[in-house]
């Protein structure tokens, strides 16, 4: 009796709150969106958070939830959504049409009201009647929470890759957590009975059709993913792991991509757009990244080792998910090295600039040529700061003949042994290795261009945009330790996790 009395008298309080809960998540992910806009909370971070708190705001119930209704409203306002979500997705492209619209300071804070608006604008969309419980199963449904969820992890793939260029992160802690937030799902839909537990069985069953593209979906997307993790995208994450954590990663990666195919063979009893259309753009975003990676390198320039000992690719490659580099016209084909001993760029439990072990190193010429720009009198920054004025930081360029110039940047304060206009040869001892300019660790980072110089701060950024052009770099006269395989190509095309050692 008074259990049944304490249930009534509580019913009245969870109504209340399920009442105020859109209203609480939608306020949460507008404080979220005022400290991004202020720089309390980089975008990065923001707009998973502006997602998740927004899918929150939707009916979940398993039972209650409606589905989108097939209104000309819906289809107006899916349409803005889609083209803002096709300006993030490709900002990198649009770069010099947002800096000629909004100039220097604005396209980023454009381009993350456009990511908000993609998050927001199915908040106002019409539900129909329909309960997603009474559709038949063989038929695909939208709903508000399923379609702003899948939205959110396009958005932060699409952010994390076209202004940082780290979607690895994002793919990462999408194999590795969404699994598990998944398995949660499928227990508490269970208890509302609207899970397809035989289909496993008999995948083949009439009117599962759906549920066999969704199958075929997500197993296409593991695939690409695998063969993406192949290719060394996820290699730089060993070096910010405890010795022998990498492995650990390794095996965690494989078991969430197995998760992810054993799921969908227990799928919900309705197939929905949202998720479906998320994956299939995902394995499309992954094969084109693949693609670009493994095309070979156009008009390159050869060039020799710049270091004496071996050295490891930090990042490198002709697609983002290796190179940070790539989504920035002006770097695009650079890539950037360290030394790694025992499975680290530095000494444990230091951070001195001394404890990494490429620091100081000497500098070789990669190729002859004259030196056309040097500057030498930056100060290397302490590991945990930057100096974001002075991009390069201190460095030198060489004219390598034929228009081409090859820049090596974030050398040591005070290092360089030559002058603008002294011939440098190949194999020669020019500079060390040091932590100036905006750089996170000590590294070297090397490119070819078409200009004598790279002072980025002095410069009009449209005509330098317009102007400035990067060449692919391949190296000779070295071994090449890739994927654990060794080998002395007359070639190599550098990509991340690679090992590097020159040959006398």
């Amino acid at each position: 009796m008074a259990a049944g009395a304490d249930s009534t008298i509580l019913r009245p309080h969870i109504g209340r709150l399920t009442k105020l809960r859109p209203r609480l998540a939608l306020a949460g992910a507008a404080v979220v969106c005022v400290f991004s806009i202020i720089g309390a909370l980089p975008s990065t971070y923001a707009l998973p958070l502006v997602g998740v708190l927004t899918a929150w705001s939707a009916n979940s119930d398993a039972t209650a939830a409606r589905a989108l209704a097939p209104s000309s409203r819906n289809l107006i306002i899916g349409s803005l959504a889609l083209a803002a979500l096709t300006v993030v997705s490709f900002q990198s492209q649009l770069e010099r049409l947002l800096i000629v619209s909004f100039g220097t300071d604005l396209p980023s804070a454009i381009v993350t009201l456009l990511a908000v608006g993609v998050l927001a604008l199915p908040v106002v969309m019409a539900e129909s009647s329909s309960r997603i419980a009474d559709l038949p199963a063989d038929r695909m449904v939208w709903s508000k929470r399923n379609l702003i969820l899948a939205l959110t992890g396009l958005v932060t793939v699409a952010t994390w890759h076209a202004t940082v260029g780290l979607s690895f992160v994002v793919l990462a802690a999408l194999v590795l957590g969404l699994p598990v937030v998944l398995v949660a799902s499928r227990i508490r839909h269970a208890r509302h009975g609207v899970l397809e537990l035989g289909f496993w069985r008999n995948p083949l069953r009439r009117g599962w059709g759906m549920h066999r593209l969704q199958l075929l979906n997500i197993v296409l997307f593991v695939a690409v993913m695998g063969l993406v993790a192949l290719a060394g995208t996820f290699d730089i994450i060993r070096l910010y792991l405890p010795v022998g954590g990498y492995p650990l990663f390794q095996v965690a990666f494989v078991a969430g991509l197995v998760t992810l195919v054993i799921l969908a063979l227990v799928p919900l009893s309705h197939v929905y757009w949202g998720t479906n259309l998320a994956v299939a753009a995902g394995s499309v975003f992954l094969a084109v990244q693949l693609i670009t990676m493994f095309q070979p390198p156009t008009d390159p320039v050869t060039i020799g080792s710049p270091l004496s000992e071996e050295w490891f690719v930090s990042q490198g490659g002709r697609a983002e998910l290796v190179n940070y580099h790539y989504v920035t016209s002006a770097q695009r084909d650079a890539f950037d090295i360290v030394q790694i001993v025992d499975g680290r760029t530095h000494q444990p439990g230091s951070t001195n600039l001394d404890s990494y072990h490429i620091f100081g190193a000497p500098l070789l010429a990669p190729e002859s040529g004259v030196v056309t720009s040097v500057v030498d009198d930056l100060a290397d920054q302490p590991i945990g700061s930057a100096d974001y004025e002075h991009q390069a930081g201190n460095h030198l360029v060489i004219d390598i003949s034929e228009g081409r110039y090859l820049m090596l940047a974030h050398l040591r304060e005070g290092s360089i042994k030559v002058e603008v206009g002294d011939r440098v040869t190949a194999g020669q001892v020019i500079a060390q290795v040091g932590n100036s300019g905006n750089t996170t660790e000590p590294h070297v980072h090397i490119q070819a261009l078409n200009l004598p110089w790279f002072e980025l701060a002095d410069e009009d950024i449209v005509e330098l945009l317009r102007t400035v052009r990067t060449y692919p770099l391949v190296l000779s006269d070295v071994l090449l330790t890739r994927n654990g395989s060794k080998s002395e190509p007359a070639v190599v095309d550098p990509r991340r996790g690679d090992f590097v050692r020159p040959v006398p």
